[in-house]
């Protein structure tokens, strides 16, 4: 039993931090012109699960089950809709 607890369970903590991971999604939000737009909004479309964009124009924002379209809005900015399909772990956004 002690052989059973040394090798399955490192293995099933690992594949737990994994899925963890899975569960981010990075991501960057730039204008026409590919500058990053710093401070824009970023949020799962329906929810008040959010995050604003770095001085690069990224973020990074935990996956809410259920929820699948993510939206970015930035003032004088047209609000960008994507459709974010599991497995997916970055997207980027062009608002104009």
């Amino acid at each position: 039993m002690k052989f059973f607890k040394i090798t399955v369970f490192p293995f099933f903590a690992l594949a737990a931090c994994g899925s963890l991971r899975a569960q981010d999604l990075r991501g960057v939000v730039r204008d026409a012109e590919n500058q990053p737009l710093v401070g824009a909004s970023v949020y799962w479309a329906g929810t008040t699960i959010g995050a604003s964009t770095d001085a690069q124009g990224a973020f990074l924002l935990h996956r809410v089950k259920g929820y699948d379209k993510l939206v970015a809005s930035y003032l004088g900015f047209v609000n960008d809709t994507l459709d974010v399909k599991n497995g997916v772990d970055k997207v980027a956004f062009a608002l104009r």
